[in-house]
């Protein structure tokens, strides 16, 4: 349910519906509240202690897009990334694969709200985004749903 929100959330901004949810980043970079204190006691990254080894011999599908470099134009950015998602997704082999990728450009999207939303879109920009949200969900429909619960 909180995909179809941020997937609707994210095409309301596009295509300039005027709906706006409140900020939930506060804009100063990853939050690190959560993760376990090194031994000196600072807050270490995500990936910290993921070698590029570990990474070459994971499986293609699930090494997420790395996240564009901020620009000077946001909406190409997005796109861009946005493509490359979907692309990742649309070759996963299950659900859970799918929504790796998917919620990867979710929290991309939710950081980088108010540069995308602030942007001038033009009519192609609006129309590729919504043909990348068509595709997405035409990809996630090729995994089954879970099973109903007894």
């Amino acid at each position: 349910m909180i995909k179809r929100v941020a997937f609707g959330f994210l095409l309301t901004i596009v295509l300039g519906c005027g709906a706006k949810s409140p900020s939930t980043s506060s804009g100063s970079g990853p939050a690190t509240d959560d993760l376990p204190p090194d031994p000196a006691g600072e807050p270490q990254p995500v990936d910290a202690g993921v070698d590029a080894q570990e990474i070459d011999a994971m499986p293609a599908e699930l090494v997420l897009v790395p996240e564009p470099e901020p620009s000077k134009d946001p909406v190409a950015e997005y796109l861009s990334y946005a493509e490359q998602t979907r692309d990742k997704a649309c070759a996963c082999p299950d659900k859970a694969c799918y929504d790796l990728h998917f919620d990867a450009l979710s929290a991309w999207m939710t950081k980088n709200r108010d540069r995308v939303t602030k942007a001038k879109w033009s009519k192609a920009q609006k129309a590729k985004t919504k043909q990348l949200g068509k595709e997405m969900k035409d990809c996630e429909k090729k995994f089954p749903p879970p099973p109903a619960k007894k």
